[in-house]
């Protein structure tokens, strides 16, 4: 999964606009464990900007909603290139 994002931007609902649908939560543990569920409201959530610096846990929807090989926790890096990228797992599935 790669999604482009303007860099600039660091607003958590806009940052994960381009994989919408696809994911349960993400996750950041940059000064504690904070987490985004699309489907709360906005003041819920307490992962409120992601950035380039930082690595971040996406669970991935299920293959068979998805269409893809592989799913469940997956970790993904907003790399500085305006992408988030797959960060290297050992778990089966990702």
């Amino acid at each position: 999964m790669s999604a482009y994002v303007n860099s600039f931007i660091t607003d958590t609902s806009v940052v994960q606009r381009p994989i919408e649908g696809q994911y349960v939560v993400i996750q950041g543990f940059d000064g504690g464990a904070r987490s985004y569920y699309p489907d709360l409201p906005p003041e819920v959530n307490s992962l409120k900007d992601m950035d380039a610096e930082h690595g971040y846990w996406i669970k991935v929807k299920q293959a068979e909603e998805q269409g893809s090989r592989g799913a469940g926790e997956c970790g993904y890096s907003a790399g500085r290139g305006r992408e988030v990228r797959r960060r290297p797992s050992y778990r089966a599935g990702c």
